[in-house]
């Protein structure tokens, strides 16, 4: 993968941290779901990177047992 991620790859390696912290937490459960409104210009960064489609109005990132939904604000 080349470099044009912004900052995203960066951000998504984030949210691995996040689910590891959840994981070991007694808030720890089969299946989580995190959902996160962002404005446009975030939105179509983090479209782009995971290679969905520009018209998308929602983007899932799953990571072990966690699901984050990137919605459209």
């Amino acid at each position: 993968m080349g470099q044009n991620y912004d900052g995203i790859g960066d951000e998504i390696k984030k949210l691995a941290e996040v689910v590891e912290i959840l994981d070991n937490s007694a808030f720890n459960s089969n299946q989580t779901e995190i959902t996160i409104p962002l404005d446009e210009n975030m939105f179509q960064k983090i479209l782009t990177y995971l290679n969905y489609k520009t018209t998308d109005k929602k983007c899932i990132v799953s990571i072990g047992n966690t699901n984050f939904i990137f919605l459209r604000k």
